[in-house]
């Protein structure tokens, strides 16, 4: 299995679309998806697709 991680903020525009087709691939896989605050509706569409959710903040890279 592998583990596709997702650093977010604010992005329900292309979350949703990339989660979509990571939902079609044949791999074994998880989504993980690191979220530093979002406020546009990113946390529920995250939730939507069963995705691992964990959040960072205040933002690092080195943390995220």
């Amino acid at each position: 299995m592998i583990s596709v991680v997702i650093r977010t903020l604010n992005e329900a525009k292309s979350l949703e679309r990339l989660l979509k087709i990571l939902k079609f691939q044949s791999i074994e896989h998880e989504v993980i998806v690191v979220d530093s605050g979002s406020t546009d509706g990113t946390l529920e569409i995250a939730k939507k697709y069963s995705t691992i959710l964990t959040t960072c903040i205040p933002f690092t890279y080195g943390k995220a």
